[in-house]
């Protein structure tokens, strides 16, 4: 008899452990509309901390499931810490960024890497990669390549629906320009001063969706000869009053960058002043 009840006990507990998913730790009353409900007034949440090796690594937790998270570590080869989750063909990283890539006033991101786009460190994500585009006044697709494409919303060149995109150009020159990601046109307002050109002016200038900006650079020459070092000061108003300052420089410490002994270095910081 009592073998008897003990087998319908637990029957009857795997029916009501099976009904209620929801658990709670550190409450007894975990919310309905949650399966696991932490509560804590002085601990965090630790998720698993992976050392991956590349945003496609699917050596080292072979066949992720897609929402998967962890935390990379740094500790492999892909060495940019932060939260990532497995979107279904790629390791993607958390961002707070909404997608307009806006700053708060007062804050300010840089970059350093080397063309063509192996970052050296950043206060930002390092996504990136190498595109086509069109110009302005072009209907078809450029043939020189951008040196270097920021993808990720978080990343510093892209704010306000702008994103900043280096052109490859003649012999040692690159071509800075803003680039509009939306679907509806940007109205925005630039100048700049130049180490090495005149100054750039452009008020009110609509950047259409999906075309690039005229040039940023007086002459549209970003020198990065071993033997000449350019700095562009942009400021940059947007009717809706906001106001940012970027600084692009650029220099080579051989050669230029379009031979194979490249080592031409862009840096790039961007605050938001209003």
């Amino acid at each position: 008899m009592k073998k008897t009840l003990f087998l319908l006990g637990s029957v009857f507990s795997s029916m009501v452990l099976g009904q209620n998913t929801n658990v709670g730790i550190g409450t007894p009353h975990p919310d309905s509309s949650a399966i696991l409900d932490l509560s804590t007034s002085n601990k965090g949440f630790l998720p698993p901390r992976i050392g991956l090796n590349s945003t496609t690594d699917v050596i080292t937790i072979p066949n992720p499931a897609t929402g998967l998270l962890v935390f990379n570590s740094g500790t492999g080869t892909l060495a940019t810490k932060g939260y990532y989750y497995w979107d279904g063909a790629k390791w993607a990283r958390l961002s707070i960024a909404d997608g307009s890539g806006s700053l708060q006033v007062g804050e300010e991101r840089g970059y350093r890497f080397v063309v063509p786009g192996t970052f050296q460190n950043s206060s930002g994500n390092t996504n990136k990669n190498q595109m086509t585009g069109r110009a302005a006044t072009q209907t078809g697709t450029i043939q020189r390549k951008a040196l270097s494409e920021f993808v990720n919303i978080s990343d510093l060149p892209l704010f306000e629906g702008l994103r900043l995109d280096v052109l490859g150009g003649e012999n040692n020159i690159l071509r800075p320009r803003f680039y509009n990601t939306t679907m509806s046109n940007i109205v925005v307002s630039y100048t700049t001063l130049s180490t090495s050109n005149p100054l750039q002016n452009s008020p009110n200038m609509t950047i259409i969706p999906n075309y690039y900006s005229t040039p940023i650079d007086g002459d549209d020459w970003l020198n990065t000869s071993d033997t000449n070092m350019e700095q562009d000061l942009v400021e940059i108003l947007f009717p809706d009053g906001k106001y940012y300052r970027m600084s692009i420089v650029a220099y080579s410490t051989n050669s230029a960058y379009d031979t194979t002994a490249s080592n031409t270095v862009i840096g790039i910081s961007l605050k938001r002043v209003q």
